[in-house]
């Protein structure tokens, strides 16, 4: 091979490096491009997530993650020997029965009542009567978890006996807790508050 000959191979491949340098780039950047690519997406590029690795990319997930606390209904409390209350009650008993709005599902919370309810001895003796107001909470299923006094209005005859009117009011306070333990509600999403009155009248 004469030098001229080497001489014009050498120009051509000079001339051809910097083309063929960048087909090589192009090509480089178009298979970046449709790695990077989103399929069906609106998205742009930018938007892929970036992935970390190590403990730090487990702690900048549970960062982001949201808390969800799970809050268990209250435990029942150990019910009181009483009577049980067969037939499920209408939520909102409690503002009725105060309210004086009576309907015809709280007529048999009326006659539970008038059946169960003891009137103590020590109140007889003492002559007391009035109105105690209880408390329920109710969870979901419609059962009776919680009972607890909210407040007693009760009277003495003039014929009572000073000495016997603080036993008495006791157990009036402790009866009609323990009756409504009895109760059972209809279903609801969670646990509600039923202020329900259990009245001593001595007739």
């Amino acid at each position: 091979m004469t030098t001229t000959n080497l001489y014009s191979l050498k120009t051509r491949a000079q001339r051809w490096l910097p083309v063929g340098a960048l087909v090589l780039l192009a090509q480089a950047g178009y298979a970046q491009m449709s790695f990077n690519r989103w399929e069906g997406g609106t998205s742009s590029p930018t938007d892929t997530p970036v992935r970390k690795s190590g403990k730090r990319a487990a702690a900048t997930a549970d960062a982001t993650l949201p808390v969800v606390t799970a809050t268990p209904e209250p435990v029942r409390r150990t019910p009181p020997a009483v009577a049980a209350y067969s037939k499920p009650l209408r939520r909102g008993l409690g503002q009725r029965v105060r309210a004086s709005a009576y309907s015809a599902p709280d007529a048999e919370f009326y006659r539970y009542a008038w059946q169960h309810l003891r009137y103590p001895a020590t109140a007889l003796q003492a002559g007391l009567s009035g109105q105690v107001l209880v408390r329920l909470n109710v969870n979901s299923a419609g059962d009776v978890i919680d009972s607890e006094v909210l407040s007693a209005d009760i009277r003495q005859a003039p014929t009572g006996k000073e000495a016997s009117a603080a036993a008495g009011k006791a157990a009036m306070r402790q009866g009609a807790a323990d009756l409504l333990w009895g109760l059972h509600f209809e279903p609801a999403a969670g646990t509600t508050q039923e202020d329900v009155p259990v009245r001593y009248v001595i007739q």
